[in-house]
């Protein structure tokens, strides 16, 4: 049984690799304290997302942090949802999942010029189809990075917990104060990374992407313009050395939040 789901999970995960975001969606981003909140992960695009089953096999960390301190998520084999947070007291609390690498394949450069392009990742273009002339194949391994974040009842102290994940989306704003911008900044390996591409939209209107790409110092920002939950995703691409199998390494950053109404501000539930 639990070969049979790692199988599947691994198979979900590279079919749905190609420009399809990885995100955490808990049921509640506002919870009271002491609720159960069960969490989700999930696959796909335009929030349409298929689910990702609990499975420790895939994962490197899957945690969370808050007023507490940081707990490691755990969860039934198989199961959607994929673990649950109790929050024990009012705050902010960032969960985290850093998977282990995976890997897939393009056997037609067009392909993986489509998805250059539709990430941001033009500039990887040139070196890509020297490759692929020589090897005639491109190899990717791939990790995701996710995190999603949540307030709990009257919540003060960090808004956002760094997790030391390879890349990661950094929340420099409050994204439930009401303010219609939030600013963000990307890390890479701890440093800011300048020139990324980082695409936001909400659930409300996922055809209305806003693509901002980070200043020197690894941040941008994103338009708050409709209520409910947002994702923002954001991929960085290495080439790998000459000795390595794969030709390429990337890593996939995504933050989810709940932006409330205006007239909520004051109030959680």
């Amino acid at each position: 049984m639990a070969l049979s789901v790692t199988c599947l999970v691994f198979a979900l995960l590279a079919r749905t690799a190609l420009a399809h975001p990885f995100w955490i969606e808990p049921d509640d981003f506002r919870p009271v304290v002491g609720a159960k909140v069960p969490l989700h992960l999930l696959v796909g695009m335009d929030f349409k997302g298929e689910p990702v089953v609990y499975a420790p096999e895939q994962f490197e960390r899957y945690l969370y942090t808050g007023p507490d301190g940081e707990h490691n998520i755990s969860g039934t084999l198989g199961d959607d949802p994929a673990g649950y947070l109790n929050p024990e007291g009012a705050g902010y609390y960032t969960i985290g999942y850093y998977s282990k690498k995976f890997d897939i394949t393009f056997e037609n450069f067009e392909e993986f010029e489509k998805y250059l392009k539709l990430e941001g990742l033009e500039r990887n273009r040139a070196l890509a189809e020297r490759r692929f002339k020589i090897r005639k194949g491109i190899l990717e391994l791939y990790t995701r990075c996710a995190k999603s974040l949540l307030r709990v009842g009257n919540a003060a102290g960090p808004i956002d917990h760094i997790l030391g994940f390879p890349i990661e989306l950094v929340a420099e704003t409050d994204p439930y104060s009401g303010q219609k911008q939030l600013r963000v900044r990307l890390l890479y390996r701890g440093k800011p990374l300048e020139g990324a591409l980082v695409i936001a939209f909400s659930r409300k209107d996922p055809t209305a992407t806003q693509r901002i790409r980070t200043d020197k110092d690894g941040r941008a920002t994103i338009e708050l313009n409709q209520p409910g939950v947002w994702l923002l995703n954001a991929v960085h691409m290495v080439p790998t050395g000459i000795l390595s199998q794969a030709d390429w390494e990337s890593y996939w950053a995504s933050l989810t939040f709940d932006f409330p109404d205006t007239d909520s501000t004051s109030s959680s539930h």
